[in-house]
């Protein structure tokens, strides 16, 4: 059992027992992490767009019905292409306001992570799977107020962090 409290160069570790989001670099995880993200998961970039438009167009043009306006939309963003993404993956599902959250009950699946291709940061939000690492940089900090996420990418037993299945890694040394 880790001491609950530590104090670091970081800042004051609270709560280290308890899993933490893990912070992973994208070049560490396997090569169709993009592609798997396009496919299946849910690109936040996207839906932000599309709803952007769709506000401006439902503004410009009113009285439109929401066929003429999806049409519109569909239009206006038929070659557009997005610079960076910010993807959820895994275990997201839609809650009553049109938001997303994490079904922990494992049945959309064993994990849930945010994939910025801006920064090439990968955070795992939940998983079934914890390990014991270093914690990151004050650059990446719980929302809780409970310190530094976990950093995936280093090896240690600072904190407890959430994790993605061992098939997901490149391999390491």
């Amino acid at each position: 059992m880790l001491n609950d409290t530590l104090v670091t160069s970081s800042g004051i570790i609270k709560n280290r027992s308890k899993a933490r989001v893990g912070v992973v670099n994208a070049s560490s995880l396997y090569g169709d992490l993009f592609q798997d993200c396009l496919n299946d998961g849910i690109d936040l970039s996207w839906e932000s767009l599309i709803k952007e438009t769709t506000d401006r167009l439902a503004l410009n043009f009113l009285g439109l019905d929401e066929f003429e306006l999806s049409d519109m939309v569909d239009s206006e963003l038929q070659d557009y292409d997005l610079d960076s993404h910010v993807f959820l993956l895994g275990a997201w599902v839609k809650d009553y306001h049109g938001g997303y959250m994490i079904d922990e009950s494992g049945k959309n699946g064993s994990y849930a992570l945010e994939y910025n291709t801006e920064t090439g940061i990968v955070c795992v939000n939940w998983s079934l799977k914890t390990t014991k690492c270093n914690n990151t940089s004050p650059c990446y900090v719980m929302a809780d107020g409970s310190g530094p996420c976990a950093d995936l990418d280093s090896k240690g037993d600072t904190v407890i962090g959430y994790t993605l299945p061992s098939d997901m890694f490149n391999e390491r040394d």
